[in-house]
């Protein structure tokens, strides 16, 4: 399987991401990525804050595993 990555950005211009209005913190990011494709979701979906490696340094290891 593959990985498919979606990225918000919530900073001033330029981003990297889809931008977004800078509300309400990550749990609003979640909250609108679940309302926008509810019908369309992957069969597992993964959400983490900017900087993910700081918290799970083996993000990658244990994505791939959620993608075998």
């Amino acid at each position: 399987r593959s990985i498919a990555v979606t990225v918000y950005d919530k900073g001033p211009p330029p981003g990297q991401g889809l931008p977004l209005p800078n509300h309400g913190r990550e749990a609003h990011t979640y909250l609108h990525h679940l309302v926008e494709r509810y019908d369309t979701l992957a069969g597992i979906t993964v959400f983490s804050q900017g900087h993910p490696f700081d918290h799970v340094p083996d993000l990658h290891v244990r994505l791939r595993e959620l993608a075998a």
